[in-house]
């Protein structure tokens, strides 16, 4: 966990219950944080990105730079990151602090989310404008879907399993309803597939 004051707190999970492990610092606001495999996390802040070993906080790595919106690492430990328009992925930490990305996907407007599924065959991001893309990672004859599914920003996004094994994607908007998206179909381009649309939220939906 991390807060917008930089400091940072590892707990430790054992029967529903949680203990401290560990606190650390970093610079900037917190924003988000996610785990990189079984030793390392990865945190983003207002100034950059780092890297955090889980058994020795004090070993942090970090790279300073400025508008980083979201970032998602996969099982194979390649990073993504948002950063205004652009949407790159790296091999991995190094190629991130040395700025070799494999790939580069413009966006005509802000990235404010991405997400990638738990076996890293789909990715997804969200923009300010209320699109939502989505793409398959894996396999060749890779067809993009691209649609505008909220009135305003893209909060969140988060994949799941559904319906013996039937992949969905959830999207969360500042228009306060989520979206539920059936990955596979959608990526056929079968426009005719349902879209469901879950509302009662009084307030933007910041996360899923």
């Amino acid at each position: 966990a991390i807060t917008a004051s930089g400091n940072g707190t590892v707990f430790k999970v054992f029967n529903s219950n949680l203990s401290v492990l560990s606190n650390f610092k970093f610079p900037g606001i917190g924003k988000s944080v996610a785990f990189n495999g079984n030793d390392y996390f990865i945190f983003l802040s207002s100034n950059g990105i780092g890297q955090c070993q889980l058994t020795n906080v004090f070993h942090q790595e970090f790279s300073a730079r400025d508008g980083i919106n979201a970032f998602a690492v996969d099982k194979s430990g390649q990073f993504y990151i948002a950063a205004g328009n652009s949407l790159k992925s790296y091999k991995n930490w190094d190629d991130l602090t040395n700025e070799l990305p494999r790939t580069n996907q413009k966006f005509e407007t802000t990235i404010n989310c991405i997400a990638i599924d738990a076996n890293a065959a789909y990715i997804a991001a969200g923009t300010n404008n209320g699109f939502v893309w989505l793409n398959k990672l894996k396999g060749s004859n890779n067809t993009a879907w691209y649609r505008a599914l909220h009135l305003s920003v893209v909060k969140d996004l988060k994949f799941g399993l559904v319906n013996k094994g039937k992949i969905q994607l959830a999207s969360a908007g500042a228009d306060q309803t989520i979206k539920l998206i059936d990955v596979k179909a959608a990526l056929l381009q079968n426009n005719s597939e349902d879209i469901i649309t879950l509302t009662g939220h009084s307030k933007w939906i910041w996360q899923l």
